[in-house]
Formats: structure tokens, sequence, C-alpha cells
């Protein structure tokens, strides 16, 4: 009775309890499809599927703000956060993974058109799929059409590259795709596409908080990271200049004044510090290879005694017939023979007892006592000389402290601009209209704080007029 009635069950009560991501992700596994970050995906979303993704990316969402110990409940700020991020990825970011392509008209090339079409600058806006940070910039398309194969108009263009890049994207691998998606379209005899993009995950990772860094740097405790960071920093400087002069504000315009490149600096920095250099600065790993040819030749010497050391490791084992001879390093004795108690009955004479341990012993020989000292004599002069390298580089960046502090306070009111204007496109807020009459009019008013604190929608605009 219980099988009959299972097989009498409608399928999508069967399943009502699967997330919809998992049915859309099981019929893709089925298609043997690939479903990346830059992936269209549409063909495998029935209807009325949106609807509920967008249900339970709001739920991973609150998780995820969960996980960032935010307390959504309390604070009026994000309480809906989760629901505008699940509509801004699945329907305006992202959308072009979630939606078919749009339909395009194709026309006869009834002129036999074949000189060369530049379709631009379109402007266009991405994420980048590593960081989900924005891509905007502007796309130029060129077109050699084949005066046998049909073509599209010119706007059609842009819609083809906004649906190519509302996804998460990497600039090359979107050029790619609005080259191959193009080129199926209209089939030209040439295509070129050139794409200029600010990527902001880099502005952002970028610009640190520098005067925290430059206070470290001041102060004496700064390490080779914190110098990685000004580098990281000083390079998006000129992208940031550029950004500032597209606008005409007074304000922008001054700060913009205060953002001064220092190529030099960033030079030094990226020529002398390795990327990712460790924590502490007088253990060496500092310093990259080529900056100093001393430090270089202390760098060789180490080598060549290393490789010294396992050679002679090989060749004391077909020497001796001890097959678990091995030549073994400690902070206190230095490198040394380590023969196992199995094999004490063949050590040679000229082995020289140092240290018993509980399964082996270890021995020395003069010519490893010899390569010993060297090797160790040339690692110490190599955390010796990177460490007075960096306090050189780091001396080299304070000559220039003052206008670096200038430049990052001029960086941090900027990231308080960016945050005030971004609140007001989303509240709609506008600049009021001050004159030197006696009349103060408001139209639509809001409280900021008071609207801020009630739920969605309850908050009700207010009119006021007051004159003389």
């Amino acid at each position: 009775m219980l099988m009959k009635m299972q097989s009498r069950m409608n399928p999508n009560e069967a399943d009502e309890g699967t997330p919809v991501s998992v049915k859309i992700r099981e019929r893709i596994a089925a298609a043997r499809k690939r479903f990346n970050a830059n992936d269209n995906i549409a063909q495998f979303i029935e209807p009325g599927e949106l609807d509920l993704l967008l249900d339970e990316v709001e739920e991973k969402m609150k998780g995820v703000l969960s996980s960032l110990v935010i307390d959504t409940e309390r604070d009026h700020n994000t309480d809906n956060t989760a629901r505008r991020v699940a509509k801004m990825y699945l329907q305006e970011v992202f959308k072009g993974r979630y939606v078919a392509a749009p339909t395009i008209t194709e026309f006869p090339n009834a002129e036999h058109l074949n000189e060369l079409m530049i379709v631009g600058p379109i402007t266009v806006r991405s994420a980048c799929s590593h960081h989900f940070c924005p891509v905007i910039g502007q796309i130029w398309i060129g077109v050699l059409p084949n005066e046998h194969t049909n073509v599209i108009g010119l706007s059609k263009y842009a819609r083809l590259a906004e649906w190519i890049m509302g996804r998460p994207q990497i600039q090359e691998e979107a050029v790619v795709q609005l080259a191959d998606l193009i080129q199926e379209k209209t089939q030209p005899d040439g295509l070129a596409i050139v794409m200029e993009a600010s990527h902001f995950c880099m502005s952002w990772r970028g610009v640190k908080d520098m005067e925290r860094t430059l206070s470290r740097l001041n102060y004496g405790v700064a390490n080779a990271r914190d110098l990685v960071n000004l580098k990281t920093f000083l390079d998006r400087v000129p992208e940031i200049r550029n950004i500032l002069g597209a606008f005409d504000a007074v304000l922008l315009r001054d700060l913009q004044k205060q953002v001064q490149p220092f190529p030099a600096l960033s030079e030094l920095i990226g020529r002398s510090i390795v990327e990712e250099p460790p924590l502490g600065i007088k253990d060496g790993g500092l310093i990259r290879d080529r900056y100093s040819e001393e430090l270089d030749d202390l760098r060789q010497i180490s080598h060549k005694g290393k490789q010294w050391i396992l050679e002679f490791q090989q060749r004391e084992i077909d020497r001796t017939g001890i097959k678990s001879l091995k030549v073994k390093y400690s902070g206190v004795f230095g490198y040394t023979l380590e023969i196992s108690r199995a094999y004490l009955g063949q050590v040679p004479e000229n082995y020289i007892r140092r240290q018993t341990l509980a399964n082996a012993e270890r021995f020395i020989v003069p010519e490893l006592k010899e390569w010993d000292e060297k090797i160790s004599g040339a690692q110490d002069k190599i955390k010796a000389m990177e460490y007075q390298i960096f306090l050189e580089v780091r001396a080299k960046v304070l000559e220039d402290l003052a206008p670096l502090q200038i430049m990052a306070k001029a960086i941090g009111s900027l990231d308080a601009l960016m945050s005030l204007s971004r609140v007001a496109l989303e509240k709609k807020w506008v600049k009021p209209e001050v004159s030197d009459d006696r009349t103060l009019s408001v139209y639509g008013g809001r409280h900021p704080v008071v609207e801020s604190m009630l739920p969605a929608g309850k908050f009700v605009e207010n009119d006021g007029l007051l004159d003389s």
C-alpha cells in the first residue's frame, strides 16, 4: 500500500523539500555542463524557480551576516540587507547568468558592407569573480563584416556586452566570451575588442588604513608587510586620481591635489621587498634577489653549502654502507651525522661523537664541521644584511612621511564621502537649494534617523513651509 501511494505522488511534491539550487545543479550535472561563475545557466532554470532561488539566497545571506557577527535583528541598517543583496545579485549584477541571451535581429548584408566598423565606447559594469567587487569600464568593438553574412544593428552590441558582463567575470575571459558571441552571431572576417576598466577590488584591497601604517613606520614598529601594503596603496594612486579628475566638485578637486603619486618609493619597495615577506624582520626572507650584489653572493654560498651537504651525505652512505645515515642540523651542535643504534657497529674511526639520542647518536667529522661554519656564517650574515637593508628602505620612506600623511588623510576623507554618497543614493536624498530669502520650503522631507529606526515603508514624508 505504501509503495502504491508513493508512486502516485506528484514529482514536484516528492522533492518539495529539496532546495531549488540543488535541483538546478542536478540538471546541469545531468547535462554534463559547466557552471562556473561566468557561465550562463538559464536553460536549466524552470519557470518560477528564480523567485525560489531569490528566497534561498536571501536565507543563505542571512547566515553570512550572522557569521560576520552582525546583529541584523537589532541593527536597522542591516535588517533587510540579506534580501537586498540577494536581489542585487540575481536581478542586477549577476543577471547575465540567469536569463537567456537577448533576442538580436539579424539582417542580410544587403549593401555588402566589408569595411571596418567601430562600436563604442560601450559602458559596461560587472563584478570581479575573485572578490565580487565592482568592475566598471568601457568596451570598443571593431568588426570587419563579411559581405555574404548577416549584420546586426550597432545598438545591439551593447545588449550583448551587457549580457556577458552581467556575471562575475575576469576581464580577459569576459572579452573572449563576448568575442565568441559576436563571432557566432555575425561571422565577420575580422573582430577586435578592447576593454578598459577599473577593478575596485584592487583599490579596496590596496587602500588599507594608511594613517595607521604610516604611524607604525614613524614609530619604528613597522614590518616588511607594512611596506608592501604601502606599495599596494601607492600603485592605486594614479587610478584614484583619474577617478577624482572626472568630477567638477571643488571638494573632490581639492582632495585630488592632496593625492599625489610617489613612483620612486613604489619602485624602491617593489625592487627591494619580496611580495609576501614574513612578519619578523630579523630572520631573513625579506629582500628580493638581485637587489644587493653582496647579499646575492652570500645566498649563493649558503645554497652551495646546502647542496654540498646533500652530496656529502650520499658519499658517506656509499662509503660506510650505513643506509640510515643522515646529516641533521640543530641549533646547538650545527650539522651532524645521525646514525641509528642498529648501525653503530659500522661507525668509522674518524667519526667524533657529539650527542646521544634515545635511538641514535650524532657525530661530526672535520670536513663537515668546516662547511657547517661556512653555511652558518653565511646565514647569520644574510639575516643581518637583510635587516639592515630593510631599515634603509624604511628610512627612505620616512623622508616623505609628511606628504604621505597628508595623502592618507585625504583618502580617509574620500572614504567617508563615498559612504555618505552611497547612503544618499540608496535613500534618494538630495542637496537642498540655499537662498538668501526669508522662506524655508521643504517638499517630501525625510528624517534620516527616525526613518532608519522604523520598519520599511512606515515613514511618512512631510512638507513644510516657513515664511515671514
